[in-house]
């Protein structure tokens, strides 16, 4: 079930061409390991220990009064907003996997979504594997 529903933001939409390009390529190339037809928002897939803990309606309302923005880094879609529809998957953030992002240029991608979203502050939280 997608809890966000009524909302849709891609991350494509604030990338330059070239970037936009290269997150593509790399979603195309693990494009496998994505399944089934229903699309939902990426916030409400995730259900992770880091995504259990959090108040994923706060975020909600938080983002629809512009007061924050979230992102997800994972290994099938390169980078996802949190609430972009994507479909499920089977692919764990590997090393193999990360070193494909990382030549796609991941990093580059992110960097240009920062830039073109002008957030005031930018928090990163990892789990510790």
């Amino acid at each position: 079930m997608d809890l966000f529903s009524d909302v849709n933001v891609s991350i494509i939409d604030y990338l330059d061409s070239g970037y936009r390009d290269a997150l593509l390529l790399g979603r195309n190339w693990f494009r496998e390991y994505m399944y089934g037809s229903r699309e939902v928002s990426a916030l409400s897939l995730y259900n992770g220990i880091e995504y259990r803990v959090l108040d994923k309606i706060l975020i909600y309302r938080r983002f629809i009064d512009r007061d924050i923005d979230f992102i997800v880094i994972t290994g099938c879609y390169g980078v996802v907003h949190a609430f972009e529809k994507i479909r499920s998957y089977d692919l764990a953030m590997s090393r193999s996997v990360y070193r494909v992002w990382i030549n796609i240029g991941l990093d580059k991608i992110i960097a240009n979504y920062v830039s073109n979203t002008s957030p005031c502050e930018v928090y990163g939280f990892f789990h510790k594997t």
